[in-house]
């Protein structure tokens, strides 16, 4: 990769400070407290991958390097304050990752030196954004992966058919699954380019084409990676298991060389144009952080209560009749913010967990996601097929202890998914109609671990 140094001018000079500036980080922490709060439990809770660190840690390197450019102008305070404007009027009808994104941009529109676009990238990508971002784009990404990967192989002679996520040759089935969507390598790719736009200190239409260049490099590279990785799933050549793992290096590793080659183009030398500090009175910003942190406004749930109409339960389970478990206090604590209803069965002696929706929402989630944030160590998820049913299966193990957890989604009318995300747009898009039913059945896999499922109300 080719060295990349920034021939920005180190000698910015010390700037006067207005009085009260010093108090601006605390007022922010005041105004976003429960942003930082939801930002540490996840980070915490294991449900999101913590590469967010790695940004943040980045994005604060670098506001340190150019702390001495950095002026807090009456423009700037305006446009601060309209944002806590929206976020006081809006808060109860954001989600937690749009008020952390509010959050980034907040902060970045007072504390950001000149030229600082890739320090925004950056902080934008230090939130718990894998999961929400897997969720939403890993199905439509698996769709054009294996797309695109069929005409590559048809134009290299190979009759290979794409049908959603799966490739048909030869009557072999080959399934571009979750770890194939790229979400991973999309994610590296654009902190590198935040990251080489933050040291070259690139203007914000440079760094944006960076990110675009970076986002269109990963994705043909998956598409490539996957591409020669058909070869090896289908039989066609034979190769040891760790090439799977090496292929999919070898080929972040050629976009990341475009990327920083990109950005090491477009360095110019940046001095720092003068600007004159805003005036020392803080009092009406104060006051508009006070009023975020107290966030008068009720819920939206306190305003437009929901009432959910009865559901139908399903009766039996492969052939089983469903008894039905009591909700513990955990369970009930849960299935109140649960857009939908949810309960426990067991069939025979094999638990189960069913929730219900009438329409499409992230909090249907892989329960897979419960399962690392309550600490298990959980294996890939891969395609499982019992009596003629399809399931997405993993294995979860904690202190010694394995279950085998399998889950799909359903519909009266026969339709089954077992990617979330595939779900979610069939659902969106109209093309199926619910009310859906998600099954999770967690089985034992030794004679030492408890039969009752592990997840009291996280699912």
């Amino acid at each position: 990769m080719p060295a990349l140094t920034s021939t920005a001018p180190a000698d910015f000079g010390e700037a006067p400070r207005p009085s009260g500036v010093a108090l601006l980080p605390g007022l922010l922490l005041l105004a976003f407290w429960p942003v930082a709060q939801w930002y540490v439990e996840r980070m915490r809770d294991r449900s999101d991958e913590p590469w967010g660190l790695l940004a943040l840690a980045a994005a604060l390197g670098f506001l340190w390097r150019d702390r001495a450019a950095i002026r807090l102008t009456a423009a700037r305070l305006r446009g601060a304050a309209a944002l806590l404007i929206f976020q006081i009027a809006a808060w109860s009808f954001l989600p937690p990752l749009a008020r952390g994104i509010l959050c980034v941009f907040t902060v970045a529109t007072l504390a950001l030196p000149p030229r600082g676009a890739g320090m925004l990238g950056l902080l934008l990508l230090s939130l718990p954004v894998l999961a929400s971002v897997q969720f939403y784009f890993g199905y439509p990404l698996r769709v054009l992966t294996a797309t695109a990967s069929a005409v590559l192989l048809k134009m290299a002679g190979l009759p290979v058919e794409a049908a959603g996520t799966v490739l048909h040759w030869r009557g072999e089935t080959i399934i571009v699954d979750a770890p194939c969507s790229g979400v991973n390598m999309l994610w590296g790719g654009l902190f590198l380019a935040a990251a080489l736009s933050a040291l070259a200190r690139q203007s914000a239409r440079r760094a944006l084409a960076t990110a675009v260049i970076a986002l269109a490099a990963v994705i043909a590279g998956n598409i490539v990676r996957a591409t020669v990785l058909f070869f090896k799933e289908s039989g066609l050549l034979a190769l040891p298991e760790w090439t799977h793992a090496g292929i999919g290096l070898l080929f972040f590793i050629l976009p990341a060389q475009l990327i920083a080659r990109f950005a090491q183009s477009g360095r110019s030398v940046f001095r720092l144009p003068k600007q004159h500090p805003a005036p020392a009175r803080f009092s009406a910003f104060a006051v508009l952080c006070l009023l975020a942190a107290c966030r008068p406004f009720a819920p939206v749930s306190a305003v437009f209560p929901a009432r959910p109409a009865p559901l139908a339960w399903p009766a039996q389970f492969a052939g089983e009749p469903l008894t039905e478990i009591p909700l513990g206090p955990r369970d009930h604590a849960f299935a109140r913010n649960f857009p939908g209803a949810i309960k426990t069965f067991r069939a025979g002696d094999t638990p189960l967990i069913v929730r219900q929706v009438e329409r499409a929402t992230r909090k249907l989630h892989p329960s897979r996601d419960c399962f690392r944030a309550l600490g298990y160590e959980v294996t890939t998820p891969k395609l499982v097929s019992r009596d003629g049913d399809k399931w997405s299966q993993f294995t979860a193990r904690q202190a010694g202890r394995s279950w085998t957890v399998r889950e799909r989604i359903t519909t009266g009318s026969g339709e089954q998914w077992t990617d979330t995300s595939a779900w979610f747009w069939s659902a969106v898009f109209g093309r199926s109609v619910g009310p859906w039913v998600a099954w999770t059945v967690i089985e034992p896999l030794s004679a030492k671990t408890p039969t009752r499922h592990p997840l009291p109300g996280r699912l």
